[in-house]
């Protein structure tokens, strides 16, 4: 008896799981739409082409002849209409691809896919008229001196550097360019304690990582990334913090009010 209730207890854990998403990007002539996808670590996309010979490309760049320094190059075959094929994400981090076939990548044909886990950033919301255009970020002219961009990952809080901690990411601009990235303790305006780094400057492509002090037991559950320079395009991947050391949240049980945790009592043996 005691087994038979293990199992349905078990079955009913399964139906409270989290549920692997299916995304769907449509390949067109010269186009994928969405162009900039954002899915979590598990999730698969799949590939349907509407119209013309095209591949899906994340091995090397069609462009600079480079490797795109993907996590994972897996690729999708050519075909000349119908499903492409569909691939499933495990390692969290930003992926580009391109169409490899004839001139597609050079005329537009390019595409990312950003893979959430639980110590990476997307800066998907912009504020005080910051302007986003996939993964680049622009503080134009005009645009509120506040005006910045939110992490919008919400797996990634609290995050705490008790011990001290790391920021590293990918970054690129075609002109020079200053960002800064600012930890806050909740959204504006609950704001303190706070850190904020000193100016990166970012120059042509490349890979950095910005070294944090220890904030003793502070948390901080709002991430910002500011542009200091003004109508530059910076393009911004592979945000990924590092923190030494934890401290206790003040948050118990989900977070899911529409979640039940409760275990019913005819369980209370287990």
């Amino acid at each position: 008896m005691k087994y038979l209730l293990l199992l349905i207890y078990s079955f009913f854990m399964l139906l409270l799981a989290p549920a692997q998403t299916l995304h769907n990007v449509e390949a067109g002539m010269f186009y994928y739409e969405p162009q900039n996808l954002t899915i979590e670590v598990g999730d698969e996309v799949n590939w349907n082409n509407i119209g013309g010979t095209h591949d899906v490309n994340f091995d090397i760049d069609s462009q600079t002849n480079e490797s795109f320094g993907n996590p994972d190059n897996t690729s999708l075959a050519t075909n000349s209409g119908g499903d492409l094929g569909s691939l499933t994400f495990s390692i969290p981090g930003t992926y580009t691809y391109d169409c490899s076939i004839g001139i597609h990548a050079a005329i537009g044909m390019v595409g990312t896919v950003t893979v959430l886990g639980d110590n990476n950033a997307s800066f998907t919301e912009a504020y005080g008229g910051g302007v986003i255009d996939g993964n680049s970020l622009t503080f134009p002219t005009g645009a509120e001196p506040w005006a910045g961009f939110a992490n919008e990952n919400l797996a990634l809080y609290p995050i705490t550097f008790v011990d001290g901690g790391s920021v590293s990411f990918d970054a690129s601009s075609d002109t020079p360019v200053e960002i800064y990235f600012k930890f806050e303790f909740n959204p504006h305006p609950n704001i303190t304690p706070l850190y904020q780094t000193s100016n990166i400057s970012i120059d042509g492509s490349g890979s950095y990582t910005i070294n944090i002090p220890s904030q003793g037991e502070n948390t901080f559950s709002s991430f910002l990334v500011y542009v200091v320079t003004p109508d530059v395009a910076v393009n911004l991947t592979n945000v990924f913090v590092t923190s030494t050391g934890s401290v206790v949240a003040d948050v118990y049980g989900c977070m899911d009010a529409m979640h039940q945790t409760t275990i019913p009592s005819y369980f209370s043996w287990i």
